[in-house]
């Protein structure tokens, strides 16, 4: 992606328009991890796929285990993913019709499939947090697995009552916004804090993230510039048929402007909308009312 130092800009709705996966890595080793994984679902889908990079990450310098970044992937097996015999790459004769028809029913499909059984997406603060230990056992299964679905990551761990939703680098702002204001990992997890890092911007992977919030009373989505993340996520819990959150992110509960699209998000605007999500989860806001008046 495009690197501008004098304004702050993203790119991601023109590739969710061209049907273009984006990964978004927070930090130097992850553009490593996630560049790796996302050349391997470019094989297995057939689809163009992209990284999205920040003067954050992009203009940094680290150093970091290639072994331990250089993870193992999981393919669908054919029973969990049928795919058609000629194949998602491009053919020939191969005319627009044709490649139209082979994105929509087979190429983003294929995409979420790959999402659903590598299980990227991770709570890295708070309540089910994911361990390091846990994520290096997920790499082991999925170095031992196989076409028969043998060896998948572990199930992902249920969320708490306020869920922080981000990714990239603004995931990890977020964790230091939350330990300025005292609620560092354990103080998180006990009143029910966690934040959930999406490792794919769009699409993202709807099964894991709903099942992440069956515990959530208010999900808080922390987003750079226009809303992508917020409206997937809406979109997925208008049909759930299990817990539903109410969802919030650009616009507070009042539809008042939370987050705001232009410009960078400060830290000062992040604790603000943090600080409100906590205080309406801690007076019990909902209490499970979100989730049965049918409303994200």
């Amino acid at each position: 992606m495009v690197n501008c130092s004098t304004l702050p800009h993203h790119s991601d709705l023109n590739l969710r328009d061209m049907n273009v996966p984006v990964f978004s890595p927070g930090c130097v080793s992850e553009i490593i991890e996630y560049g790796i994984i996302a050349l391997e679902l470019s094989r297995y889908s057939g689809c163009w796929t992209a990284l999205k990079v920040t003067s954050q990450t992009i203009d940094s310098a680290a150093s970091t285990g290639l072994p331990d970044a250089m993870l193992p992937v999981h393919l669908p097996s054919a029973t969990e993913h049928p795919l058609p015999p000629t194949g998602l790459n491009i053919q020939q004769p191969d005319d627009w019709n044709t490649q139209e028809h082979r994105m929509y029913a087979h190429k983003l499909p294929a995409v979420g499939a790959f999402l659903r059984a590598n299980r990227l997406d991770r709570i890295i603060h708070g309540a089910g947090r994911d361990t390091d230990g846990e994520h290096a056992v997920a790499s082991t299964a999925l170095a031992h697995s196989s076409s028969d679905g043998v060896g998948r990551p572990p199930a992902a761990r249920s969320a708490g009552r306020l869920v922080i939703v981000s990714s990239g680098v603004s995931a990890y702002e977020v964790v230091e916004v939350l330990e300025e204001m005292g609620l560092g990992h354990a103080r998180a997890e006990q009143l029910g804090i966690s934040v959930l890092k999406l490792a794919v911007v769009w699409p993202m992977e709807s099964v894991g993230v709903c099942a992440r919030l069956q515990c959530a009373d208010e999900v808080l989505v922390v987003e750079e510039k226009r809303a992508l993340i917020e409206w997937q996520l809406k979109d997925a819990l208008y049909s759930h048929p299990g817990n539903r959150p109410r969802v919030i992110g650009k616009h507070d509960v009042t539809g008042a402007r939370l987050l705001h699209e232009e410009g960078e998000l400060s830290h000062a605007l992040v604790r603000r909308a943090i600080a409100l999500a906590v205080a309406r989860v801690a007076c019990g806001f909902g209490n499970g009312v979100a989730a049965r008046s049918g409303r994200p």
